[in-house]
Order: C-alpha cells, then sequence, then structure tokens
C-alpha cells in the first residue's frame, strides 16, 4: 500500500523533476492519514482511493497549469493517470512533442 518510495519500475529516472512535482502535488492535494506515508511511483491512485473520479479534474488542472500542455479528454485515462509513474511518463512525451 502506500509506503516510503523506493523508486519506480515505471518511471527510473526523475532527473527532470518530474515525477517529484506530481508527487508531491498529490500528497500535499489529497491529505494522508499518516504523517510519514508517501505515495510510490507505482501506487495506483484510484485503486487505493487516493483519487476519486472529482480528483481528476484537479489533476488534469495541476498538470496542464505545473507543465504548460493541454491535456485532451481522449488522454484522461487510467493508462495517463493512474500512478505518479504513468502520469510521469505521459507528461514527458507531451513534453517532448511540444
Amino acid at each position: 500500500m502506500i509506503a516510503p518510495s523506493s523508486g519506480s519500475r515505471l518511471a527510473p529516472s526523475d532527473s527532470d523533476g518530474v515525477a517529484r512535482r506530481i508527487r508531491q502535488f498529490v500528497e500535499e492535494t489529497y491529505a494522508f492519514r499518516e504523517a510519514a506515508a508517501t505515495v510510490s511511483d507505482d501506487d495506483h491512485l484510484f485503486e487505493l482511493g487516493i483519487i476519486d473520479s472529482f480528483g481528476v479534474l484537479n489533476l488534469v488542472t495541476f498538470l496542464e497549469e505545473a507543465f504548460e500542455f493541454r491535456v485532451a479528454d481522449e488522454d484522461v485515462v487510467p493508462e495517463n493517470l493512474s500512478s505518479v509513474g504513468r502520469m510521469a511518463i505521459y507528461v514527458r512525451g507531451k513534453l517532448s512533442a511540444k
């Protein structure tokens, strides 16, 4: 479940800080009950109940504002938004396409 992050299979390199920024937003926005709890890159945010359908809108707004690109309606799918790692991969792809 939610535990101190020890890296990720999905986003092995975060030299650009994308995953760190997303993780920080998720942890600050969706308050955690345990003070020491963090989100790993692989935690499924929907299955764990961290983000619900209403939280997706807030998450999409954050991604658009923080990384300065538009999230297309067809991109709002679990493959892109279900975890910090998947979001980081999605964001990097969008940024490299600019």
